[in-house]
């Protein structure tokens, strides 16, 4: 699943299960929030990210443990 938004300034950091921290996201709260929440999406389900400096990669959905809103860091 890829969620792209037209909100680029918007930033989330994503914790997940071992303790690890994605940092730099480019995706808004409530994007990720409906993602999280909805059911459709199965656990096993795989999400795309962008990350700030324009890397791609992706994650479980079961492995997020938790996100918030973040700054960029880039100027």
């Amino acid at each position: 699943f890829s969620a792209q938004n037209g909100e680029n300034e918007c930033m989330i950091d994503i914790l997940c299960e071992g303790g690890i921290c994605l940092y730099g996201i480019k995706m808004g709260f409530g994007i990720m929030s409906h993602l999280m929440k909805d059911s459709v999406i199965p656990d096993d389900e795989m999400i795309e990210l962008t990350f700030e400096d324009g890397a791609s990669g992706m994650i479980k959905k079961k492995s997020v443990i938790g996100f918030y809103e973040s700054e960029s860091t880039q100027a």
